[in-house]
C-alpha cells in the first residue's frame, strides 16, 4: 500500500494508506500512536481499529478519522469535550461524531474543529474564546455552525488562532490571527476576512503552528516557509524563510 495523506503532531504522525488503513509512528507517551502501549516507535505501525478511512487528522492526544461514508470517529483524550460525544470522558475506542454524518474533510484543534462537508460548507463547533469559529462572536458553540464566507473550498488547515483554506483552483485563502505573520501578507494586521496568499497551484495545506506552514503542489513537491529555528523547513538549514522553499 502507498500513503495518501498524512497528519502530523509535534512529536508523531499519522499515514493514511490507499487501502483505507492508518499507520501511526514515534512518540507514545499518551498512547497517541493507538497500539495500546507507551512505547514510542521508529517503525510505523498500524492503528487496528481503522480500516476504512479517507482522510486523518492528528493532535497532541486525540485523533479525528473520517471514513468513507462521510461519518467521522474519535478517539482518546476528552478533558476538552473534544471528541465531540458530550462527555469529557477519555475513549480508548473510537467513539462516531454524532453531529456531522457528510464530511469530506476534517481539521483538528486542540478546543475546535473544523469539518467540510459534502454540500461545499465549512462547519466549525466548541470553542471560540478568539473568534476563531468565524461566526463573528466569542460564544463557544456545541452545533456547527457555517462559515459563511467558505465557498468553493477544497481543503481547511487550522491552528489555534488562524486557518488556511485551500480553494478548487488551487489558491490559498489565510484568515484571523497576524502576530507572527502566519497569514503571509508580510504584514502582522489581524484578518477578518480571508486574504489571498502568494502561492498557486495547491493541491494540499498544513497550517503547522503559528510559525510555518507546508504546501503541496500539483507537481508532488512540497513548499515550505518562515521559522526554521529546529530545521522544519526540511531544507537542512535554521535560517527562517519568507519565501518559500522546495522540500528537496
Amino acid at each position: 500500500s502507498t500513503a495518501t495523506q498524512v497528519s502530523a503532531w509535534w512529536s508523531h504522525s499519522l499515514v493514511l494508506l490507499n487501502d483505507g488503513t492508518v499507520k501511526a509512528f514515534w512518540v507514545n507517551n499518551f498512547g497517541e500512536l493507538w497500539d495500546w502501549t507507551t512505547t514510542n516507535r521508529t517503525t510505523p505501525v498500524t492503528v487496528s481499529w481503522i480500516s476504512t478511512a479517507t482522510q486523518v487528522s492528528a493532535w497532541r492526544n486525540h485523533s479525528l478519522f473520517l471514513l468513507n461514508d462521510g461519518t467521522v470517529k474519535a478517539v482518546w483524550y476528552n478533558n476538552f469535550g473534544q471528541l465531540w460525544d458530550w462527555t469529557t470522558t477519555n475513549r480508548t475506542t473510537p467513539v462516531t461524531v454524532s453531529l456531522i454524518s457528510t464530511a469530506t474533510q476534517v481539521s483538528a484543534w486542540a478546543y475546535h474543529t473544523l469539518f467540510y462537508s459534502w454540500d461545499n460548507e465549512v462547519k466549525t463547533v466548541w470553542y471560540n474564546n478568539i473568534g476563531q469559529l468565524w461566526d463573528w462572536t466569542t460564544a463557544n458553540k456545541t452545533t456547527p455552525v457555517v462559515v459563511i464566507w467558505s465557498t468553493e473550498v477544497e481543503q481547511v488547515s487550522i491552528w489555534n488562532d488562524y486557518s488556511l483554506y485551500l480553494l478548487i483552483d488551487g489558491t490559498v485563502k489565510a484568515v484571523w490571527k497576524n502576530n507572527l505573520w502566519q497569514l503571509w501578507d508580510w504584514t502582522t494586521t489581524d484578518r477578518i476576512v480571508p486574504i489571498n496568499i502568494w502561492v498557486t497551484n495547491v493541491t494540499q495545506i498544513v497550517a503547522w503552528h503559528w510559525w510555518h506552514s507546508l504546501f503541496l503542489l500539483n507537481d508532488g513537491t512540497v513548499k515550505s516557509v518562515w521559522y526554521n529555528a529546529f530545521g522544519q523547513l526540511w531544507d537542512w538549514t535554521t535560517t527562517n524563510r519568507t519565501t518559500p522553499v522546495t522540500v528537496s
